[in-house]
């Protein structure tokens, strides 16, 4: 209950019509980051660029240091493959 804003939020940019389906809504720790991360990927895709798993994690990297993010933050492909 204490964060069903956030559930109620997330569930209002889930375009159901893109066939997205989740078990569970996990929200990301760092949102600046999970967005700064998004609009790269959007950004590389727009151009045609081929993303990848190791490209995302150098992405987050990136994004991490640019907003002076936690120096403890390391990016592993667990969340490539968890769903």
């Amino acid at each position: 209950m204490k964060d069903e804003e956030k559930l109620r939020q997330f569930l209002d940019e889930v375009d159901t019509e893109s066939g997205l389906s989740r078990k569970r809504a996990r929200l990301a720790e760092n949102s600046e980051l999970d967005k700064g991360l998004y609009n790269c990927f959007v950004s590389k895709r727009n151009d045609a660029v081929p993303i990848s798993g190791p490209i995302l994690q150098s992405q987050a990297l990136k994004v991490n240091k640019v907003q002076n993010g936690s120096e403890d933050f390391k990016c592993s492909a667990g969340w490539l493959v968890k769903k």
